[in-house]
C-alpha cells in the first residue's frame, strides 16, 4: 500500500495530497482492480441479450422524476414527505406496467408477477419496521411515517432520509440493507438488483427443493404466466453471483481503510446499486452537501435560540406542542447502561 500512496501523491488533486484523504485512496484502488470484472460481466450481460436502453433510459433520464414532483407541489411538510414517497414507489414500478395501463390493459397489469412482488416487499419491509420503532417514537402513525419513508427512498434508490435510521434498532437497519439488494423493479428509475431477478431467484430455489423432494417431477419457472426458459434463469443466477461478487470483492479492498464493517460494506452496497444510503463513517451527514446543510442548520438553531430567548411565549408554545405529541411522557431511547464518556474530554 505504501508504493500505491506514493504513486497517488503524484496526482495533482487535493484529496491526493501526501498523508491525507487515505479512503478516496483506497477507494481509487478499488476501482481501478474492479474495472476489468465489469468487462467480464459486460460480456456476459450481451452474450444473455439483456436490455440496455431500458435501463440505459431509466438511470439516466428519469432519476429525477419523482422528486421533481414535489416542487411547489404540497404544504405542509409531511404532506410533500408522503408525496415524496409515493411518487419514489410509482417511478420504481416497471414502465411496461404503466404501458398496459395506458392501453386499458388494467387487470393484465396487476396480474404482474413482479408489481405484486414489489408492493408485498414494501409493504412487509414498512410493517416490519414500524412495529420495531413503536418503542422509539411512541406514536404508531409517527414510526409508520418514518418507516414507509425510508423503506420507498431506499428500494426505489432515490437516496433521501428523513430520519437517522443509524440509531434505529438492529431489525430495521438489516431490513434496509436487504433493501439496498433487492432495489426496485425492471425497466424503472431504480438500481440494485431488480425486484425481477430476486423472484426468478426464489422460484429457482423453490424449484429446487421440489425436486429434490419430487425426484420424478417436472417443475417450470413462471413469470406473468409463461415458461421462463432455462438460459434466462441462467444468466439471473449468474447476474447474482457476479454481483455478490463484485460486491464481497470491492468490500475486501475497501476494508483495507480500516473502517468498521457497516462503513464498509454498506459504502460499497450502496455505491454498487446507486442507492444514496449507507451507515456510519459514509452515512448522508459526511457528504459535502449534507456537511452544508449542517451548517446551515447549524445557523438556523443558533437564529432560533436567539429569538426565543427575546420571546418567552415562544418557548410556551413549544412546550405545549411537545406535550401535546409525546403525551407528557418522554423515553430515553439510550439504555439505563450507557453513560456519555465525560472522562475523554
Amino acid at each position: 500500500m505504501e508504493l500505491w500512496y506514493a504513486l497517488v501523491d503524484l496526482l495533482p488533486f487535493d484529496w491526493a495530497q501526501p498523508g491525507s484523504m487515505y479512503f478516496m485512496k483506497n477507494a481509487l484502488l478499488a476501482v481501478l482492480v474492479i474495472s476489468p470484472l465489469f468487462g467480464v460481466l459486460s460480456t456476459m450481460v450481451v452474450h444473455s441479450r439483456m436490455s440496455f436502453f431500458s435501463d440505459a433510459l431509466g438511470h439516466s433520464a428519469f432519476t429525477g422524476i419523482a422528486i421533481g414532483t414535489l416542487c411547489g407541489l404540497a404544504d405542509p411538510l409531511w404532506m410533500a414527505v408522503l408525496l415524496a414517497a409515493v411518487f419514489a414507489l410509482l417511478f420504481s414500478v416497471n414502465f411496461s406496467v404503466y404501458f398496459l395501463v395506458l392501453h386499458r390493459r388494467l387487470k393484465e397489469a396487476l396480474k404482474s408477477d413482479e408489481l405484486r412482488f414489489f408492493l408485498g416487499v414494501v409493504a412487509a419491509a414498512t410493517v416490519v419496521i414500524t412495529l420495531d420503532l413503536l418503542p422509539i417514537y411512541q406514536n404508531t402513525l409517527e414510526s409508520l411515517r418514518y418507516a414507509f419513508f425510508q423503506v420507498a427512498s431506499i428500494i426505489s434508490t432515490t437516496g433521501f432520509a428523513t430520519a437517522d435510521y443509524v440509531l434505529w434498532p438492529q431489525l430495521s437497519r438489516l431490513v434496509l440493507v436487504l433493501l439496498m439488494f433487492c432495489g426496485a423493479c425492471a425497466g424503472s428509475t431504480g438500481g440494485a438488483i431488480k425486484c425481477s431477478r430476486v423472484l426468478l431467484l426464489l422460484k429457482c430455489i423453490r424449484r429446487e427443493i421440489r425436486q429434490v423432494v419430487h425426484p420424478r417431477s417436472v417443475n417450470v419457472v413462471k413469470l406473468d404466466g409463461r415458461v421462463v426458459d432455462e438460459d434466462s434463469l441462467r444468466s439471473v443466477q449468474l447476474f447474482f453471483a457476479a454481483y455478490l461478487f463484485i460486491a464481497l470483492g470491492a468490500t475486501l479492498l475497501v476494508s483495507v481503510d480500516n473502517f468498521s464493517f457497516g462503513t464498509t460494506f454498506t459504502a460499497v452496497v450502496s455505491c454498487i446499486g446507486n442507492v444514496g444510503h449507507s451507515w456510519q463513517m459514509v452515512a448522508q451527514t459526511c457528504s459535502p452537501l449534507a456537511h452544508k446543510g449542517l451548517l446551515t442548520a447549524a445557523k438556523v438553531m443558533a437564529l432560533a435560540c436567539v429569538r426565543t430567548m427575546d420571546r418567552p411565549d415562544v418557548i410556551e408554545a413549544a412546550k405545549k406542542e411537545v406535550t401535546k405529541r409525546n403525551g407528557g411522557h418522554y423515553t430515553c431511547p439510550l439504555p439505563d447502561s450507557v453513560m456519555p464518556p465525560l472522562d475523554t474530554y
